[in-house]
């Protein structure tokens, strides 16, 4: 390689290192439903984790959720500070299963979560950040007959709170709750588990999380609802219709 070629390459590596590290920032700050899962022994994903493909390489992406995480513990344990001192310009922030049913994280949904959500709003606009809310999805817990899911589900009130905190504070929210609850009751409660859930230990089903096919269901939600809503964030999308890859949606 002569002198001058090798000169060029490393100054166009130098300028692509800039570019990406300019890149603006969107953090995912949530529960075990949006983490990353990185262990292939596991069949179990967060929406986090395949959100960032459906966006062009302008936008940076970190995944700052937590198993076990809900608002109150993401703000004392200093996780939200961290989330904030990164200075994202874009936050989608997924709490509610935690402060609903975690023992020792309980929040009122009409009043300290709702504080806590207010909170995380108002701490990201301080920092120039767009903060944009996503409802909690429902847990497939069976109803008493053992065919359908419980509904409106536990966490019902918490994912309405959300919406109502959102509208409240005038910020995005993807709302994906009654949706995603129309789909487990028409599937039926086993079939629903089947295909979003997780069997781990095998005869012992995990009805919260996601399996990988469960988790971009979620990030599809995201990805169709925002040029709607977050038009700045959604023009980094690579394309505002992915095309339908799930056996639900195919039928």
């Amino acid at each position: 390689m002569s002198k001058h070629l090798a000169l060029w390459s490393t100054l166009f590596l130098l300028h692509a290192l800039s570019a990406r590290a300019q890149a603006p920032l969107a953090i995912v700050a949530g529960d075990s439903l949006a983490r990353d899962y990185i262990n292939p022994t596991v069949n179990i994903q967060g929406w986090g984790y395949e959100l960032p493909r459906y966006f062009g390489p302008g936008l940076a992406w970190r995944n700052d959720g937590w198993g076990g995480e809900s608002t109150t513990s993401f703000i004392a344990e200093g996780r939200w500070a961290n989330t904030l001192a990164a200075k994202p310009r874009f936050i989608l922030i997924m709490f509610g299963t935690n402060d609903c049913c975690e023992a020792g994280q309980y929040a009122d949904p009409n009043t300290t979560y709702r504080t806590n959500l207010h909170q995380m709003i108002t701490d990201a606009r301080a920092i120039g950040a767009e903060p944009i809310l996503v409802q909690s999805p429902p847990i497939r817990t069976p109803d008493y007959d053992g065919v359908h899911v419980l509904s409106p589900g536990f966490v019902a009130p918490w994912a309405q709170a959300a919406a109502e905190q959102g509208a409240e504070d005038g910020v995005p929210v993807v709302i994906l709750y009654d949706d995603l609850l129309a789909i487990y009751e028409n599937l039926g409660q086993q079939q629903a588990q089947i295909l979003f859930g997780l069997d781990n230990p095998p005869g012992s089903p995990d009805l919260l999380h996601f399996n990988p096919y469960g988790a971009e269901w979620i990030a599809q939600q995201i990805v169709k609802q925002l040029p709607g809503m977050a038009p700045d964030l959604a023009a980094y999308l690579v394309t505002t219709k992915p095309v339908p890859t799930f056996p639900y949606e195919a039928h």
